[in-house]
């Protein structure tokens, strides 16, 4: 944006001098000298042609060489509060102990990722080994899933915003075997088509309204009842299961849902998918 203000304000003091150099000039000039008639007032209009030419050439030279000096020291400060920002975002990731703050730094590198395209695959690299690295301790049999913390959520909004290899082969996205439980991907349109997800824990997931063309998602696990818990307090029962207000109460919380979304040649061979919602999906 910067830059283009810059641009925009190198042409119009080009056009200013432009526009002074073959109007108002030559007109000056013409009455300062009225005595001149015949073959000498041509002369003098020749000469005052071509200075009138060597003007504008000037003009825009220097006009030119201005913005390509002010470009220039911008882009250069941009890249230095770009490495900047990068590297005080990885250090805060790696080293905070708050969720809070680690979170804000995920943003942080992700803006930085869409508009430096060479943070870009760094970037992709560490926010998809920070949402692999979470997993959660181990409950009792049965219980309540626990869902993903704030943290890992942010990296996956940050990986959903980041420009990718959208489309199955070389450089794809690989979320093997994560634990997304209770991850929300919606507003990410088309930031997920080609992701493998294979065996990936997806109980609860939110992927409405998302584009995924030619996701993998072999060996996935998306069954409501798994999501709510069939042991404890308040366990799954056939009631639940049965009920045909599924919107109006707590089991719309525990379903993973494609309300929307699009699953062109998606791959879900193996899944456990009991409760889904696939609502309006392209499918």
């Amino acid at each position: 944006m910067t830059v283009l203000i810059i641009v925009a304000i190198a042409a119009l003091q080009v056009a200013a001098v432009v526009i002074a150099l073959l109007v108002v000039l030559p007109r000056l000039s013409r009455r300062a000298r009225p005595d001149l008639i015949g073959d000498a007032r041509s002369d003098a209009a020749v000469r005052e042609h071509w200075i009138t030419v060597a003007g504008v050439a000037g003009a825009i030279v220097a006009g030119l060489w201005s913005a390509g000096k002010d470009i220039t020291q911008v882009m250069r400060a941009e890249r230095q509060d770009a490495y900047k920002v990068f590297s005080e975002a990885v250090k805060t990731i790696t080293e905070s102990g708050r969720p809070g703050s680690r979170a804000m730094a995920i943003y942080s590198l992700g803006r930085i990722a869409m508009e430096h395209v060479e943070y870009r695959q760094q970037a992709i690299d560490l926010l998809r080994l920070y949402v692999l690295a979470h997993t959660p301790k181990s409950g009792p049999l049965g219980a309540r899933a626990e869902r993903i913390p704030t943290d890992v959520q942010a990296a996956i909004s940050a990986l959903g915003s980041v420009p990718k290899a959208l489309e199955p082969g070389e450089g794809q996205l690989s979320l093997d075997r994560a634990y997304l439980v209770g991850a929300s991907f919606t507003g990410q349109r088309s930031g997920f088509r080609g992701v493998l997800f294979t065996q990936a824990s997806l109980l609860a997931v939110d992927f409405s309204g998302v584009d995924l063309s030619n996701a993998d998602f072999r060996g996935s696990e998306f069954h409501d009842w798994v999501a709510f818990g069939w042991t404890g307090e308040n366990p799954w029962t056939d009631e639940i299961a049965t009920t045909r207000r599924w919107q109006d109460w707590e089991k719309f919380r525990f379903a993973a849902k494609f309300m929307g979304a699009t699953l062109v040649r998606t791959d879900f061979r193996n899944t456990g998918l009991n409760g889904a919602l696939f609502n309006r999906a392209d499918l």
